[in-house]
């Protein structure tokens, strides 16, 4: 670009500005309809079970305190109950940790330089980690799942 005439670099800006963007594919107004839509659906179901379990959760914990307090005989014996909890947590013996991929999805490109000369194209990878303990003195097992996205970059050759 530097040994470029500066009429030759205004010509190329007037080349420019007559560009005109090409249409869109059909094929591609559908892939981008059909992601939105399964992002959508995949939001929608998200919030709508975190609707129903989160006020489940509160009302159980509040009913399993009620209960201890009634039955146990006050503040006294809850705090013994907290602390076998605090016993539980800590004799938890972690088994398997894992992660699935499950949706891989290209992102915009993006120009890296004063020059632009080197691109980069985003990757958006979407995991599923799932971790898995065990209690050795009941045998009980917990699992816990975790959504994770990570944004990768893909050199992309331009020419």
């Amino acid at each position: 670009m530097g040994d470029m005439e500066p009429d030759e670099t205004g010509n190329m800006e007037e080349e420019l500005r007559e560009l005109e963007p090409a249409e869109m594919g059909e094929l591609l107004g559908v892939r981008i309809v059909m992601d939105v839509e399964r992002e959508k659906e995949r939001l929608r179901l998200r919030r709508l079970i975190w609707r129903r379990v989160l006020p489940i959760g509160a009302v159980a914990a509040v009913l399993m305190a009620g209960v201890f307090v009634v039955f146990r005989g006050g503040g006294q014996e809850v705090s013994k109950v907290a602390e076998g909890a605090m016993d539980f947590w800590e004799r938890l013996e972690p088994m398997e940790a894992k992660n699935v991929l499950r949706e891989t999805s290209a992102g915009e490109i993006v120009f890296v330089g004063e020059e632009a000369l080197v691109a980069y194209r985003e990757v958006y990878l979407d995991y599923e980690d799932a971790y898995r303990w065990r209690d050795p003195v009941t045998a009980a097992e917990l699992t816990v799942y975790q959504p994770r996205r990570e944004v990768r970059y893909e050199p992309v050759m331009i020419y």
